[in-house]
C-alpha cells in the first residue's frame, strides 16, 4: 500500500506509470478535469475504456494547478485539447450519474492484464492535496462487482455522456 498526497507524491504521476495499453478504468468521482486529461492523454489514448460515475452531479473542471501545465495556452491550443478530449470520450469513455452515491469518497480501479490497482479515499481527477491510498490487488472480479452493480442500475444511474460532451464543447 502506498499513500499519494499530491504534494510529494502525485496521483497524475502514479497514473502515468500505472496505465498501460488495454487498461480499463472504473471511477467514481466528483469531477472530471481537463487538466488531468491533458496530463494523462498519452496513457488514456492506449487504454481500453473509462467508466466514470458522478455521485451527485456533473462537474467538469477546466483548469487545475498542475505544475507542468501552468504555461498559458493559446485559444488554438485550448481548442485542440478540447477536440482531443471529445474524440477520446466518443471512442473510449462513458459517464453516468448516480445520486444515491452522494457523499461517497472518490474511488478508482484500474484493471490491467494480470492485476488491479485501487485508489481510494480522495482519488479525484484534480490536483488538490489529498490523502489517496494506492493498493495493488490480485485480479479478482470481487473488486468490480460493486461498481458494475452501480453502473448497470437503471433505476438510479443515468447515462450523461452526451451532457458531459456538451459541457466540454461550451468551454470554447
Amino acid at each position: 500500500m502506498k499513500t499519494i498526497d499530491n504534494v510529494d507524491h502525485f496521483l497524475v504521476e502514479d497514473l502515468q506509470k500505472t496505465l498501460h495499453k488495454g487498461s480499463r478504468l472504473y471511477w467514481i468521482g466528483n469531477c472530471f478535469s481537463l487538466s488531468m486529461f491533458e496530463a494523462l492523454k498519452p496513457q488514456l489514448e492506449t487504454c481500453h475504456s473509462l467508466e466514470f460515475i458522478f455521485p451527485e452531479k456533473i462537474n467538469i473542471l477546466e483548469e487545475e494547478a498542475f505544475p507542468a501545465l501552468q504555461q498559458p495556452r493559446s485559444l488554438l491550443e485550448k481548442r485542440g485539447l478540447l477536440i482531443d478530449c471529445l474524440r477520446w470520450i466518443r471512442e473510449k469513455a462513458r459517464f453516468k450519474v448516480n445520486p444515491g452515491l452522494k457523499g461517497q469518497g472518490d474511488s478508482l480501479w484500474i484493471r490491467n492484464k494480470h492485476h488491479m490497482v485501487s485508489y481510494t479515499d480522495k482519488a479525484d481527477f484534480t490536483a488538490s492535496p489529498a490523502s489517496i491510498l494506492r493498493q495493488k490487488l490480485p485480479y479478482d472480479k470481487t473488486y468490480l462487482t460493486h461498481f458494475q452493480n452501480l453502473w448497470t442500475d437503471t433505476e438510479y444511474t443515468e447515462d450523461v455522456t452526451d451532457e458531459v460532451m456538451e459541457r466540454i464543447m461550451k468551454l470554447w
